[in-house]
């Protein structure tokens, strides 16, 4: 009776978690629920697109057995693992390098100028990056090398090359976390009565620096090796081409082609809950090494830690090395923002005339309008998470974690938004793009780092959870909390999968989507293959999530930056 009487005063003490996430539930099991209901049952029947999933016949572990059966598909496994983990390799020693190369740096405004630097790949469209990557890697179009060969074209060299223009993308990511993790570790030290940091006081460079930058990028490898399944599809679809499918083919993109170019939707389902179960039994385990082995690693407990000043001597090779590996990170971006600039044009038309000006104002306001619902949804989905004796708190998380497994762009959210009628229009996309789970255990994790034993003592003092919420967690997360919608907005912008996906007439595409057709040579007389006219439509289309990067770099710290460590 008294533990029943101590769970309910809990239950009752706590509320208001359980009531501000209902919202956000609600959402989650529309957006993501009733999809995944249609996912575990699509693969064990024989879809018919005029019966629907449940006048489908039962096939039972039919699709399943066909699937592993097939050749392609072991080797499919194989090439998305390897692929993932050649990336987490270059990535992870390339973000090591340029993070200790600017942690060697004196002044903190040109460790910002080289981080910025770093990230900029990111917040490019993949489709555009791709673009940029393919023609630098041409052996006739590269304005940068004389190639032999086309890497993109060679079964033998093309995971080599997907791998590099992934890390390329992405290097900003892990150097940042790193070189966060390394001025966590000075902050520590340099603060008075600190007895965390009187153990490593004084004991050189290893410890100091390598050690701290060392374990942020084991701790991103973990992050990344959490869904060793899962791929980038906008950059591994835009590089891909049938003469590499033997090594470049990806999960992702053999779902892709199997369930909406085959219309194979039972097969591509199976591969699809096939890559569910394994990465929910991944990503359980990355958790758990994560939360109790390397979570401060990744959010430190200082607001704005500070790398102490090195030598002079190490200045100066800080800033080459961080020269040196900024020239290479940017060399698409040149080919992509430059090259254009320099180069004539055979087309008739220019940049601005193949975009859709009312399209892509209509697409920014839809996307803006979707990032502030998954805000809200982040915001209320992370309190909850700041309690930690919360009643089912264990449960609520695992959801989320099972939640952020579902995934975007498969044939079971296909077939729900087709049964809503929203294919063919322009809320599909968006609608898709609201729910991501992520961000708000990034949101949690920072709160507890930070301010956490500011909310036990306002715990102990009797103040309510409303006060918690007011008073303490709002004030001190918004920043980061902003920080993460701007990631979810560029996301959902730069991203053309949904748009390929939902949306088929030509005059309703997003910009991205009319790139890539562009891109492919869908309308060779607008834009001839290969004319720098592509390349100038693909700058312009990256204008909005460079300056969105330029606008909010302060805010866009390695804690908010995790939240990408896994989107694709």
């Amino acid at each position: 009776m008294n533990v029943r009487s101590s769970l309910s005063a809990r239950i009752w003490k706590y509320r208001l978690h359980y009531v501000i996430v209902l919202p956000a539930l609600l959402l989650l099991f529309l957006l993501k629920g009733i999809p995944f209901l249609i996912g575990i049952y699509l693969p064990f029947v024989d879809f018919n697109v005029f019966k629907g999933v449940s006048g489908s016949p039962w096939v039972g572990m039919g699709n399943f057995r066909t699937l592993f059966q097939l050749p392609e598909f072991r080797q499919v496994l194989t090439n998305t693992f390897a692929l993932n983990l050649g990336y987490v390799v270059v990535s992870g020693a390339a973000g090591l390098l340029a993070a200790l190369a600017m942690a060697s740096i004196r002044r903190e405004r040109l460790r910002t100028v080289f981080s910025t630097l770093f990230l900029l790949p990111y917040f490019v469209p993949s489709v555009a990056f791709a673009y940029a990557f393919a023609v630098m890697m041409s052996p006739d179009r590269s304005p940068l090398f004389a190639w032999d060969a086309f890497f993109l074209g060679e079964a033998g060299r093309f995971r080599f090359a997907a791998i590099a223009a992934e890390a390329l993308k992405t290097v900003g990511i892990p150097a940042l976390i790193a070189l966060t993790a390394v001025a966590s570790r000075h902050e520590a030290e340099s603060r008075e009565g600190d007895r965390e940091a009187a153990v490593f006081r004084r004991r050189g460079y290893l410890h100091d620096t390598v050690i701290p930058a060392a374990r942020a990028v084991f701790a991103f490898a973990l992050l990344r090796m959490a869904m060793p399944l899962t791929s980038d599809f906008d950059l591994m679809n835009s590089l891909v081409n049938p003469l590499v499918y033997h090594t470049g083919d990806t999960l992702a993109t053999f779902g892709f082609r199997v369930g909406f170019v085959q219309a194979q939707f039972s097969l591509a389902s199976a591969a699809w809950l096939f890559q569910f179960v394994v990465q929910l039994l991944f990503a359980c385990a990355a958790y758990a090494l994560l939360r109790g082995a390397f979570a401060d690693d990744l959010f430190g407990r200082f607001e704005r830690p500070r790398i102490r000043a090195g030598s002079a001597g190490a200045n100066g090779l800080g800033i080459a090395a961080s020269l040196a590996i900024g020239i290479v990170a940017l060399l698409p971006l040149y080919v992509l923002f430059v090259v254009p600039l320099t180069t004539r044009s055979e087309a008739s038309a220019s940049a601005w005339d193949l975009l859709s000006v009312p399209n892509a104002l209509a697409y920014g306001f839809l996307f803006l309008a979707a990032t502030v619902v998954h805000m809200l949804m982040t915001v209320t989905l992370a309190f909850p998470m700041t309690a930690k004796r919360l009643p089912g708190r264990q449960l609520y998380k695992l959801l989320l974690i099972f939640a952020a497994l579902i995934g975007t762009g498969t044939i079971h959210e296909y077939l729900f938004f087709r049964h809503l009628g929203l294919v063919d229009t322009r809320f599909a996309a968006p609608l898709a793009g609201i729910v991501s789970v992520v961000p708000a255990f990034v949101l949690k994790s920072v709160f507890n780092a930070k301010y956490g034993r500011l909310k036990e003592q306002a715990e102990e003092e009797g103040k309510g959870e409303l006060h918690a919420f007011a008073t303490l967690f709002l004030p001190n997360i918004w920043k980061p909390w902003v920080a993460l919608g701007v990631l979810q907005l560029v996301a959902l912008a730069s991203a053309y999968q949904p748009s390929l996906l939902y949306v088929a007439n030509p005059e309703a595409f997003p910009p991205v989507l009319q790139f890539m057709n562009l891109s492919m040579g869908m309308s060779p007389e607008l834009a001839p293959p290969g004319d720098p006219l592509l390349l100038a439509l693909g700058a312009i289309i990256s204008l909005p999530g460079v300056a969105l990067l330029l606008l909010f770099r302060p805010w866009l710290t390695s804690e908010a930056l995790v939240s990408q460590v896994r989107r694709g």
